[in-house]
């Protein structure tokens, strides 16, 4: 099917569009886009979460990514922004050893790789490992010794260490794609996780498509292990007595026809509440424009769950469905259920003209791969906690607690007092606007500054780290920023502070008969005081793959 590929906050229109439809077999390309364009802008009125009007004839997509199918089956495929969007939009056919033409736009359909995506887990624990141990040098027994070795391997190295992946081979948008399955892999409450990404041969489909298909392989698994039957109390009007005669609803219904029986009686069937809501979820799907291999595999699906009637009442469905047995073979399949009927993530828009969007936002998706890898490779010394809600920042007349704090990752030492407070950014930082220095907002330090501050009550030692995305735009700024440290200056001028105070403490409080008891414990305080650090702040940037 015709897809527009499109990055984070990038703008497009019809032109976009009719040269996404120039190389398919549509034979008035101008008119079709125009019309797939108004259905698109009919969307964006309704649903501003996904796309926005930039100017009357183009509109520009959000921090959401994802897919968007309109009615005429065209998709828009929003990938996330680490990569330009001239180089997803005008990436040629790939190979391993060819230069990619940037001049000249062609078909997206021969943008397809030449190899096999492999979802390497230990190729991502191994770049997460070294990742981690950067940003907890500081905290830990061999510190000085890390950033020796460190210095060392910088000083004969021109551009930052990173790893090889696996995605290195593939085409910008695979690659923009295997990245957005990555960390769709580690967001909670979601079938994602629970999905083989061992073998995605099909990165050049439609992100609606593998999304799809990822649901009837679950499907097919279940059929294999056998679909669940239990009895149900089935009441109904008969010709013959069965059951339990119900003579209330039997005398209203039958007062006529007395060869009639209105009984109740429990029956042994597949029609139960987790079988209703594939059923649901099946013909759903069906209403979207997919591929002839994926429509047959759908199709198999539906003959299959033909006699099992549509679910009437989805919630109490996933009510009994959760208290069911067996329900550990449910478990994924309900997951994707969910998240389509219950439009968790999945959007569909009914209007005159008919849009479907699944898209997430792209900066929980990055604080959930940052945060699930860390948990995975940090330090055993540490303990890692994320969307920690415990401290507050202001309390009303009544001392009631208000505005809480949720730092995205806290990272406590075991043995020791150290915090380091971790917040992941979604964005390319940029030094070369006058608004910001070294590429850091102002809003994002005020942001650490109120967690930092608060947390300083915890222990003395905090250090803050901004987490950005690694990607080929910012390895000259990984190179230049990887071992520079900021400090707060309010932190410095508190730490001068305390000591000045505590020498006034010293004169003020000596007297001739006592003077020295109280130097000895206003010592004590000058030393406590001074092992109080500044709290500093520094950037990591995170493998995506």
């Amino acid at each position: 099917m015709p897809t527009l590929y499109i990055a984070e906050y990038q703008s497009f229109g019809a032109l976009e569009i009719k040269q996404a439809l120039d190389s398919s077999k549509v034979k008035d390309t101008k008119a079709t886009a125009q019309k797939i364009f108004n259905e698109l802008k009919d969307f964006a009125s309704y649903d501003k979460n996904c796309l926005g009007f930039h100017t009357p004839s183009t509109l520009k997509a959000k921090n959401y990514v994802g897919t968007i199918q309109t009615k005429s089956g065209f998709c828009v495929e929003i990938l996330p922004k680490t990569f330009a969007a001239e180089c997803i939009t005008q990436c040629k056919k790939v190979d391993s050893s060819a230069e990619v033409d940037r001049d000249q736009k062609v078909d997206s359909r021969e943008m397809q790789c030449k190899h096999t995506y492999r979802f390497e887990r230990e190729k991502i624990f191994e770049a997460f490992s070294k990742f981690s141990e950067h940003i907890t040098a500081k905290t830990t027994k061999n510190a000085a010794k890390t950033a020796q070795a460190t210095d060392q391997a910088t000083a004969t190295q021109t551009t930052p260490q990173t790893l090889p992946t696996p995605m290195q081979h593939l085409c910008a948008i695979c690659h923009a794609k295997a990245i957005l399955l990555n960390c769709l892999a580690t967001l909670k409450d979601t079938p994602f996780k629970h999905n083989h990404l061992a073998d995605l041969h099909t990165l050049r489909l439609p992100l609606l498509e593998i999304y799809v298909r990822m649901f009837i392989d679950e499907c097919e698994r279940l059929v294999r292990a056998g679909l669940k039957s239990d009895y149900l109390c089935i009441a109904q009007n008969r010709a013959f007595l069965k059951g339990k005669l119900e003579f209330k609803d039997h005398i209203a219904q039958n007062f006529i026809h007395k060869e009639r029986f209105y009984t109740s009686s429990d029956e042994y069937t597949q029609d139960i509440a987790p079988n209703r809501l594939i059923q649901s979820t099946l013909r759903l799907l069906a209403c979207l424009s997919l591929h002839p291999s994926t429509r047959s595999r759908l199709d198999t699906m539906r003959f299959i769950f033909a006699d099992i009637s549509p679910s009437e009442n989805i919630q109490r469905d996933f009510t009994h469905s959760a208290t069911m047995s067996r329900a550990k073979e449910y478990e994924t399949i309900l997951l994707w259920c969910r998240v389509f009927l219950e439009q968790r993530a999945f959007s569909p828009y009914s209007g005159s003209d008919k849009a479907v969007a699944f898209v997430f936002p792209m900066e929980k998706l990055f604080e959930s791969f940052v945060s699930f890898w860390l948990k995975q490779c940090a330090d055993k010394d540490l303990r890692i906690t994320t969307q920690e809600s415990s401290k507050y920042l202001l309390c009303d007349e009544g001392g009631k607690k208000i505005f809480c704090l949720m730092p995205d990752i806290i990272m406590r030492a075991k043995k020791g007092a150290a915090i380091i407070i971790a917040d992941t950014k979604w964005k390319i930082p940029n030094s070369s606007t006058d608004e910001k220095q070294y590429g850091i907002s102002q809003s994002d330090l005020y942001q650490m500054w109120a967690y930092a501050s608060k947390y300083r009550l915890e222990s003395k030692n905090v250090r803050v780290v901004l987490i950005y995305p690694q990607c080929e735009r910012t390895k000259k700024l990984e190179k230049e920023w990887q071992h520079k440290q900021w400090s707060f200056k309010a932190s410095l001028e508190s730490t001068q502070c305390k000591k000045v105070d505590s020498s006034a403490e010293v004169d003020c409080h000596a007297d001739k008969s006592a003077r020295n008891d109280n130097a000895t414990a206003v010592s004590e305080k000058v030393d406590s005081s001074a092992k109080t650090d500044p709290i500093t702040i520094s950037l990591a940037f995170a493998p995506l793959g």
